[in-house]
């Protein structure tokens, strides 16, 4: 089980890969769009080549693009189905020239309760979930070769704290 983050990509894909390895990551994995917009992801095949190069020799793979925020596939709109349907396509599409091994939502500890019908991030083992719901989850034998990639707030430190828990709580291989 590889472990990482979810990074930044401003100012390119060169710093995410340079932030992944900051905060110790195996994998992770970065937007390539606006997340709360419709805008359909750039090409930009030198960057994407480069981005390409810098993961493989840092050896963080598999890579992931985490997928805009208002995909919404259960929506009763067709209008935002179909938008939904295109942005997901271009975000597969530039995902597939970066090198990325596939489109993702994946993992963080939750502020509010069971129930409660918000997205509200927590730090691992400090939300809803704990530290005892994260060592069910790592233990799961579907998740032994699956990559984790947190989403979790705070600082880098903050960020690499939480990989180095998450790497801590895995089984042994």
């Amino acid at each position: 089980m590889r472990i990482g983050a979810h990074v930044s990509a401003a100012g390119g894909l060169a710093n995410a890969v340079a932030t992944a390895r900051r905060l110790q990551c195996e994998t992770f994995q970065v937007f390539v769009s606006n997340p709360r917009g419709w805008a359909l992801p750039p090409f930009d095949p030198g960057g994407d080549e480069r981005f390409r190069e810098l993961a493989a020799a840092a050896g963080l793979r598999p890579v992931f693009i985490h997928a805009p925020y208002l995909v919404n596939f259960a929506s009763t709109s067709d209008q935002f189905r179909e938008r939904s349907r295109a942005l997901v396509a271009a975000t597969l599409a530039r995902g597939a020239a970066m090198g990325a091994a596939g489109v993702v939502v994946h993992a963080n500890d939750s502020a509010e309760p069971a129930g409660a019908c918000r997205d509200h991030h927590a730090r691992v083992g400090t939300g809803a979930i704990g530290l005892t719901g994260f060592l069910a989850i790592l233990a799961h034998p579907g998740l032994a070769r699956l990559p984790v990639v947190i989403e979790t707030p705070g600082s880098d430190q903050e960020r690499a704290a939480d990989i180095a828990r998450l790497k801590a709580l895995r089984p042994p291989c």
